[in-house]
């Protein structure tokens, strides 16, 4: 029993002295450059009195014998510091100092770096970093940036200054506060006020080189401001030459062995409704009464696989820019105008292809039949949202009667979808109105009335059966189909809306 009491004795030493060791290096983090004698450290620990002066002593040696403490003075000890490789992304705030997220760092608060420890490192860039400091209670780490792994960004977007006759760089990003030493070749005119593409150089000296590559224009100016914006994000205005030589091979002809392969819809009432301001029009409505007395309306898309196919640079391109850009006074197309503007826009008077989903519908709203395919249409009108809406509610007018039973319609579909727990997230949005170079000069709400509504209300019609219809496709036949999958709601939050 004594041999047993002794061992049980000796364990519970161990955890008492590894737990005064815990204090010990706890203290030394939060000042790892410093160093301290015994008497320092047992007050500040509260150990004072834990232990006797040498039995404390001996404990400190102890820990610098096993790497845990180094002596720089005799006497004085100092927490030994393995530097851990840190990496992560750097995020600069206007003030000057910055943060890193690091990588890989899991409930790990973003280490802090001073404005005078971020070295050669920018906003965004992914850097390497050492800590100097370490947090201690309610405090961050402080570390600093020893190299950068990966730059943000080389070209930078800002305005020309020029003082005496030196000019000078002011960054359009607030959060890039790093000075420059701009040099502009003889082949480009700089003047007070441009707004400039920079190209990061050398940074050899205290100050990076900046080279201006590119003159956008006047700063201030509408032109000028939205081709910064443009670049600012990424967005390519022109496209790749191989792109436009593959669009130059199309002449506009459907041939009829592709007419063959589709449903023709030439004969049947088709119109497009857009804002009055549209360049393309990528959907239509077709209406056509039948004999039994229902109505049979398509809702019509542009088909666009037709031209882009898979492989092809124009196919890469498409890829690479996802989606068309909107800005207040201009339109970023994700295809070249021959296409996005012409060939796959469905223009009044031409022959288009498309992809349709048709409904036959009863008087009281209820599907009848559907059909879903390749079709080739014929818009016979263009409508505007205005002309449209002025149409519905004067009940006279072009294509009266198609878009009175087509507006009907669609209020039985939106009675059916709120009644079924549809949510309304309509909101105001907001429109501006540009003077001839594109400086706005009124902004106003633009009101939604039943054209835009009718519109929606078909759209959501086609997308809730084609997404059933390709459901059923996938029972036993591998159809890639993309699924939004959302948490479930607050249940607090249904029951008060």
């Amino acid at each position: 029993m004594a041999k047993k009491k002794t061992q049980h004795m000796v364990e519970k030493e161990n955890r008492r002295l590894k737990s005064l060791k815990t204090l010990v290096i706890q203290f030394l983090q939060q000042e790892p450059n410093k160093s301290f004698n015994h008497k320092q450290i047992a007050a500040a620990t509260g150990l004072k009195g834990e232990l006797s002066t040498d039995r404390f002593i001996e404990l400190l040696e102890s820990m610098a014998a096993a790497g845990l403490l180094k002596m720089p003075e005799r006497g004085k000890y100092s927490l030994v510091i393995t530097q851990k490789i840190l990496t992560g992304r750097l995020e600069i705030k206007a003030e000057g100092y910055g943060f890193v997220v690091l990588d890989g760092e899991e409930k790990t608060d973003d280490i802090f770096i001073p404005p005078n420890r971020l070295g050669k490192a920018m906003n965004g860039d992914q850097v390497k970093i050492k800590i100097i400091k370490n947090g201690g209670r309610g405090q961050r780490s402080e570390g600093e940036v020893t190299a950068v792994l990966e730059r943000a960004a080389d070209v930078f977007i800002g305005t020309i200054e020029i003082v005496g006759r030196i000019p000078t760089f002011r960054p359009d990003d607030p959060k890039l506060n790093q000075e420059f030493m701009v040099q502009v070749s003889p082949d480009i005119v700089v003047r007070d006020g441009d707004k400039v593409l920079l190209k990061l150089g050398d940074w050899d000296n205290h100050l990076p080189i900046g080279q201006v590559i590119k003159v956008l224009g006047k700063s201030g100016e509408n032109e000028t401001e939205m081709h910064a914006i443009l670049f600012q994000y990424g967005f390519q205005v022109v496209f790749p030459p191989e792109v436009e030589a593959e669009v130059l091979q199309f002449d506009g002809k459907i041939p009829e062995s592709e007419i063959q392969k589709r449903r023709d819809m030439r004969g049947v009432t088709t119109f497009t409704i857009d804002p009055h301001d549209a360049k393309d029009f990528d959907d239509a409505l077709s209406f056509l009464r039948l004999p039994n007395g229902n109505v049979e309306v398509g809702v019509h898309i542009a088909d666009v696989s037709h031209f882009v196919r898979p492989g092809t640079a124009l196919d890469d391109e498409a890829y690479n820019r996802a989606t068309s850009v909107y800005l207040v006074d201009r339109t970023v197309p994700m295809l070249p105008e021959r296409l996005s503007n012409d060939l796959c826009s469905l223009r009044p008077h031409e022959d288009r292809l498309t992809f349709s989903a048709i409904f036959e519908v009863d008087e009281n709203g209820h599907l009848v039949n559907e059909w879903f395919g390749k079709t080739i249409i014929y818009s016979d009108r263009r409508f505007s949202y205005e002309e449209a809406q002025t149409v519905i509610e004067a009940g006279e007018g072009e294509y009266a009667e198609e878009l009175a039973e087509m507006n009907r319609l669609a209020k039985i579909f939106q009675a059916d979808r709120f009644k079924h727990g549809s949510i309304n997230f309509e909101e105001d949005e907001v429109k501006f109105e540009l003077d001839e170079k594109g400086k706005p000069i009124r902004v106003y709400r633009k009101v939604r009335k039943d054209a835009h509504k009718m519109i929606e209300d078909w759209m959501l019609m086609a997308n809730k059966r084609v997404t059933v219809h390709v459901a059923k496709l996938r029972t036993g036949i591998p159809v890639p189909f993309v699924y939004r999958v959302h948490d479930r709601p607050d249940e607090d939050k249904l029951r008060n809306l």
